[in-house]
């Protein structure tokens, strides 16, 4: 329902269908507490910028899973129930087979300033079809950041691989084989459950960037972590739009938006960087023990991602993306040339890149 219609409707029912309508009220949903970095360095930021540029808006945020949890997000953006919301992919996979490639490629982002770049470069400038699959849910894609990468955090002392057989470990589903290789459960569990979930023994194990160690006090229960990269959630999206919502927006507002969405990516990959190292930090004056077990985890996953794009590829295929190999293709283009421009550039300007290769070239 657009909000012309929701006003309409309200307008009918108070019996003055002749009042002007003025104010508009943006809900945002998510599923994540309003602690957690990406609300206030991000979202509200973001929702800051657009109404200054509109003061006849207001918003309302729905914190924490209040009104949905993360899959009852996209379906209340695709009912017109809340008009931007956090959305994930994987929580819609039959709607999202081609978006979910970038789930099951979790394992090859590492750097959350070229992965969150070439995420948002590759959606939004370079595949027409990940869009498409945003507006048959009647949705827009409107940008995401990337996690810092992700480290196995266990609650008992991990001294080898043989020790982490059989171990229960929180993670997306994506991350499912990969545990399966050294005959793990790979089990889902909300971030603000884990701490309950390993205290419990319903869970042994969580993968996880190191800021969640204290945003969601992981730290209290964890015995070992194992420093070894093994990727990062990238494949969400942070500001998922109604498109009648956006439709309905001033040019002023719908403007503030697109130039605000840079600012909030990268001052929000620059905050989890910031943060993973606060909390390494207190986690080694804690005395948790860090291991990379003599090497053994990373050759373990090592060998588990030889031909890894390639199976990525070919299970898009199996569920029906033509064009996989194409995607991917794009996706990996674009690591290369953001580490590059990183690396040339630097990150003192990154939102400025961002806008300047990514939201400036976009369609929306």
């Amino acid at each position: 329902m657009t909000y012309k219609a929701k006003m309409l409707l309200t307008a009918l029912t108070l019996g003055c269908v002749s009042t002007p309508l003025v104010a508009k009220e943006l809900q945002y949903s998510t599923h994540l507490p309003p602690s957690v970095a990406i609300n206030p360095v991000a979202i509200v930021p973001l929702f800051d910028a657009v109404l200054a540029a509109d003061d006849d808006l207001s918003v309302k945020y729905f914190w924490a899973g209040q009104l949905f949890n993360s899959a009852g997000n996209l379906e209340a953006i695709r009912d017109g129930v809340v008009d931007v919301a956090f959305t994930q992919p994987d929580d819609a996979q039959a709607d999202f087979p081609v978006n979910m490639l970038f789930a099951d490629l979790y394992h090859i982002g590492d750097d959350p300033y070229v992965t969150a770049a070439a995420l948002n470069e590759t959606i939004l400038v370079d595949c027409p079809e990940c869009r498409a699959e945003y507006a048959s849910n009647n949705g827009m894609f409107m940008g995401s950041h990337a996690t810092t990468p992700t480290v196995m955090v266990c609650a008992d002392e991990i001294n080898s691989m043989d020790d982490l057989t059989g171990r229960k470990v929180i993670g997306q589903a994506t991350i499912a084989n990969w545990i399966q290789s050294f005959n793990g459960t790979q089990i889902d569990v909300p971030p603000p459950a884990r701490l309950e979930a390993m205290e419990r023994g319903v869970a042994d194990c969580t993968l996880i960037s190191r800021e969640w160690l204290k945003t969601f006090s992981i730290m209290e229960v964890a015995k070992t972590i194992i420093p070894v990269s093994n990727g990062s959630q990238f494949a969400i999206s942070i500001a998922t739009m109604n498109t009648d919502t956006w439709a309905d927006l001033s040019d002023a507002a719908r403007a503030a938006f697109i130039a605000q969405m840079p600012i909030s990516v990268a001052n929000l990959v620059e905050t989890y960087v910031k943060n993973d190292k606060a909390a390494e930090d207190e986690a080694r004056s804690k005395g948790i023990v860090f291991t990379d077990l003599g090497g053994a985890y990373k050759a373990a996953l090592d060998a588990y991602l030889d031909g890894f794009e390639e199976r990525v590829i070919a299970n898009a295929e199996a569920r029906g993306v033509t064009n996989a190999a194409e995607i991917v293709g794009h996706f990996t283009e674009n690591l290369a040339k953001w580490e590059a421009l990183i690396a040339a550039e630097g990150t003192e300007n990154y939102a400025d890149l961002l806008k300047r290769e990514i939201w400036d070239k976009a369609e929306f």
